[in-house]
C-alpha cells in the first residue's frame, strides 16, 4: 500500500519490472489467516507474490456510498451509515 496515494492528482511513477511507485511512500500490510483489511479503493495497493504450493483465496467487498451536504454517509438503501470516516 502507498501511504496517501488516494488523495493525488498527478498519475504515480513505476519504473518498468517493478510494482511499487518510486514517487510514494509503500508500506507492506503484514496479515494473519483471518484477519480482514478495510481501505479507501483509491490507495495504491497490489499483493505480494504467492511463494509456496498453496491457492490464495480472497474476496473483494465494495460499498457505494455518497455523502450529503452535511457530510453524512448514506448507503444505496437511504439509511445512514454511520462510524465511516469522510476521504477527501
Amino acid at each position: 500500500m502507498a501511504r496517501g496515494t488516494h488523495l493525488r492528482t498527478t498519475p504515480l511513477t513505476i519504473r518498468k519490472g517493478n510494482v511499487d511507485p518510486v514517487d510514494a511512500e509503500v508500506c507492506d500490510v503484514r496479515m494473519n489467516r483471518g484477519d480482514a483489511l478495510f481501505f479507501e479503493n483509491r490507495i495504491f495497493h497490489t499483493a505480494a507474490p504467492n511463494r509456496n504450493d498453496r491457492v490464495f483465496k480472497g474476496i473483494d467487498i465494495w460499498l457505494c456510498l455518497s455523502l450529503d451536504a452535511t457530510g453524512s454517509v448514506s448507503g444505496n438503501s437511504g439509511q445512514t451509515v454511520s462510524g465511516l470516516m469522510r476521504v477527501p
